[in-house]
């Protein structure tokens, strides 16, 4: 910071009178306080708006000093974790964060979820995935210039389901919920229960499932909590 021209310093001041200072904190700092005050009050503040202060002294009846403090900027940056997930205890939320400085914050997923989007990311980029892999993860902030927040979203993992036909003969498969694909696979949230029914043409028979622990020739009930194999088999 510094002391303002209009009021130059050292001052002469007549016995009995008051003299005033003005003091002006530089680009992203503000006045802190104003101390040995000639037997005055003493001045304290933390708003980053008081960019600058005058200071008038009691009746001046010695030689005194009058000193200003300043103090960089500081802005509260806060951390949202929303359903299924949690903020790392080891990154605080609010954060006090000096300006020009970044900030980071961890974030974790649920079992069976994962973090899925950071978003009101302080001026940053957002960040975007569909990986069941990532179950953690760290934002920093762009540096911070302003309070601002930091929200994530979690989402429940996601598998795929392949069933492929096999044997001489010819069959469809129905599942239940969802539909198949026509290259036999269908996405499920994970612990859905699936039932597989196979149903074959005319002059084919269905012979039995192989793969997720189905067998024979009823239905086959597949369990998605990971990425999950089916085959039919039809004979003609």
């Amino acid at each position: 910071g510094s002391l303002d021209g209009t009021t130059p310093s050292p001052a002469t001041v007549n016995q009995g009178s008051t003299t005033s200072f003005k003091f002006n904190a530089n680009p992203t700092y503000h006045v802190a306080s104003v101390t040995n005050t000639c037997g005055g009050a003493a001045y304290n503040n933390t708003s980053n708006a008081v960019t600058t202060y005058t200071y008038t002294t009691p009746a001046i009846t010695a030689g005194c000093s009058v000193t200003a403090s300043f103090a960089i900027n500081t802005y509260t940056v806060t951390a949202i974790a929303g359903a299924n997930g949690t903020l790392d205890g080891t990154t605080p939320s609010p954060a006090t964060v000096n300006s020009g400085s970044p900030v980071s914050f961890k974030f974790n997923a649920n079992p069976n979820y994962h973090v899925a989007s950071v978003t009101n990311t302080c001026g940053g980029t957002a960040y975007n995935n569909t990986l069941n892999t990532v179950t953690t993860y760290a934002y920093t902030t762009p540096v911070i210039t302003a309070g601002c927040s930091v929200t994530a979203s979690f989402a429940i993992n996601t598998y795929t389901l392949t069933v492929t036909k096999g044997g001489t003969g010819t069959g469809t498969v129905t599942a239940n919920p969802g539909t198949l694909a026509s290259n036999g696979t269908a996405t499920y949230d994970n612990g859905t229960s699936v039932t597989l029914t196979a149903v074959a043409d005319v002059s084919s028979t269905f012979s039995g499932w192989f793969g997720e622990g189905c067998t024979g020739t009823g239905t086959c009930i597949v369990s998605m909590t990971a990425l999950r194999n089916v085959t039919a088999t039809f004979m003609i």
